[in-house]
């Protein structure tokens, strides 16, 4: 009887211990950062990356899951409104695909897959040998192919990626080659930057290493996006860091005016100055690009980024550079870092009218103590037209809203309208080469892909769809009633497994659950960074509460002169002038309605630029 008893002791201890270690990566999430993101359909998928936990301070973990963001909705548990769209963690990811920091995500559209590449190992983590990871979405898994064997091809981290659709094209420009990425590589020797550009044909499984630009300085941690100008199309790289010896030491801040540019049609590369609201040269930032209705001018918005000279300091604003004006526009955000500025998040644009930028590292407060937004899992919406009702950018997200519209600040200065017709569409120093003035006169038409392999049956998808939206986020453990014999032997056995992989994490610096644990940058502030926003309330009716403590500011959003969603009807207002004030609002519930505007609810340090 007293060993039945022991036994049941160690059944029931052992399952309060997995109760304990499971998390949820919803409801326990604090922050998220150095992730990749995609998206397909009415999913944006994120992979990889790290995360803070609630109430584990600044103790990085990675995340091991393949996880969405449902762009269908803003409810989660059944109707709870969070204003944003909420992370459902039910996919298949095994523990051989690798989850790490500094990759990308290239999605196949058409075809459902995404295709994993790049990226750093976490700790001690060794890293693999090169071979390309694909996840099918219809089929919930993951498969990988290796590179042909006449191809050397490396794993780059951090680097400039993106991808043609109707190309099957994904584009790789630059990025940090070192121990983390290369088997091969010497221990802990200093990282080299790439000056390459990778082709991948997703399609066939073919790889091109083709010539960077001319200069042939390594880059990494800048943006790439593509434009339809010109024959086949125009990649657009700026901003992160060159080196022209390749090394980390050499790094230098590149100039956001000077700006990259690939002809894919002649395989050339070209060099244009912009001018305007010239942003401070930045690293590990996101962006993401969108064009006008008539294709008068395409928008790369960017976000956030770390200085190039001081890893301590980040940005907290958005710019919006134009083209083929070249014209930079700051949007929001003063000039200059702030303490609630952060870097390695990232942009994601969703039928060209809103961009859900997610997460980041905040260099001022490395030991989490303040979460960014943990109810919305750290997702915060920029408005591209600007909400005129509610005079904000940063506002709650509205799944039905579709079409771009240009904010009216940038209107003014590139001419036209909301919808496009654009006026002013060559740069203010001139082109730099009399090509680029001919390749941008022409667009590209884009023909309508379709999937080469057959899609699931209607059936099929829409089971999948509504498990996605009702499946909990962490496995439920069951503890029955009445527990038989091998059901206790069970639990002791589960106990005993537990206390084993805990001695194992001791020594590997992992939890019992599933994220690794690794410190990614050490920090010893000289001073504490107060919280400067107010903590966020998912179930906070009305407007939010002003924190008179924290100079009137809310919790960490991309933008502290903007409040950033909070929760169900948030806070869509605008400070007065650079700084100031928030406007109050009188607190009531607002409704959507068909009308745009009312589709939406209510987001330093000078630097040395390298020039050329």
């Amino acid at each position: 009887m007293a060993i039945m008893r022991s036994v049941l002791f160690y059944a029931l201890v052992s399952s309060a211990v997995v109760f304990a270690q499971e998390y949820d990566p919803r409801k326990d999430f604090c922050r998220r950062f150095s992730h990749a993101t995609a998206v397909v359909g009415e999913r944006l998928y994120v992979d990889g990356g790290q995360l803070n936990l609630a109430n584990r301070g600044g103790t990085n973990f990675t995340n091991e899951k393949l996880l969405f963001h449902d762009l269908t909705t803003t409810m989660v548990d059944g109707g709870e409104e969070i204003g944003m769209p909420p992370l459902i963690s039910n996919l298949t990811k095994p523990n051989d695909v690798p989850s790490l920091v500094g990759s990308t995500l290239w999605p196949d559209v058409a075809n459902a897959k995404l295709y994993q590449y790049g990226g750093e190992t976490i700790g001690s983590d060794t890293p693999q040998d090169f071979t390309m990871w694909m996840y099918d979405i219809w089929e919930d898994k993951w498969s990988k192919t290796d590179p042909p064997a006449d191809k050397v091809i490396n794993r780059l981290a951090f680097g400039a990626s993106t991808t043609v659709e109707y190309q099957t094209m994904g584009y790789y420009l630059g990025g940090w080659m070192g121990d983390k990425t290369t088997i091969e590589w010497v221990p802990n020797s200093e990282r080299r930057a790439s000056n390459k550009l990778l082709e991948y044909d997703m399609g066939r499984n073919e790889y091109t290493n083709s010539t960077g630009p001319e200069d042939g300085d390594g880059r990494a941690e800048g943006v790439m996006v593509y434009v339809p100008s010109g024959d086949n199309g125009m990649l657009v790289h700026f901003g992160g860091i060159r080196t022209s010896s390749g090394e980390e030491n050499d790094a230098e801040g590149a100039s956001m005016a000077e700006i990259d540019l690939y002809d894919l049609a002649n395989q050339k590369w070209y060099v244009q100055n912009a001018t305007g609201d010239v942003p401070e040269a930045r690293r590990r930032f996101c962006g993401a690009v969108v064009s006008a209705e008539d294709n008068s001018s395409h928008e790369v918005y960017i976000y956030g980024g770390l200085t190039a000279t001081d890893r301590w300091e980040a940005y907290d604003n958005v710019y919006v550079l134009s083209i083929p004006s070249f014209t930079w526009k700051r949007l929001l955000g003063k000039k200059g870092t702030e303490k609630s500025g952060h870097y390695d998040g990232s942009c994601n644009i969703i039928n060209s009218s809103q961009m859900l930028v997610i997460g980041g590292i905040f260099p001022k407060d490395m030991e989490a103590k303040t979460c960014d937004v943990e109810g919305a899992a750290g997702v915060h919406n920029f408005d591209l037209a600007y909400n005129a009702t509610k005079e904000a950018y940063w506002v709650s997200y509205v799944p039905e809203l579709t079409g771009y519209k240009l904010p009216p600040i940038l209107v003014k200065e590139i001419g036209g309208k909301s919808t496009g017709g654009a006026t002013k569409t060559t740069p203010d120093d001139g082109w730099s080469s009399p090509d680029l003035e001919t390749l941008f006169a022409r667009t590209v038409d884009i023909p309508e892909r379709k999937p080469t392999r057959t899609p699931p049956s209607p059936s099929s998808s829409d089971s999948s769809s509504s498990e996605s939206k009702s499946s909990p986020n962490v496995v439920a453990i069951a503890v029955p009633t009445v527990l038989g014999s091998l059901a206790l032997f069970g639990g002791l056995g589960i106990f005993l497994l537990w206390r084993r992989r805990q001695i194992n994490a001791k020594s590997n610096g992992r939890l019992a659950s599933d994220p690794a644990k690794v410190e990614m940058m050490p920090y010893s502030p000289t001073e504490t960074l107060s919280p400067p926003y107010q903590t966020f309330s998912p179930q906070a009716q009305g407007h939010a509460e002003l924190d008179d403590a924290h100079d009137g500011r809310y919790q960490y959003g991309p933008a502290p002169r903007y409040a950033s969603p909070t929760g169900e009807v948030g806070v869509p207002v605008e400070l007065a002038g650079d700084r100031g004030s928030p406007v109050e609002t009188d607190g009531t519930r607002w409704e959507p309605s068909p009308d745009r505007d009312q589709m939406m609810m209510g987001a330093g340090v000078e630097m040395t630029e390298r020039k050329r």
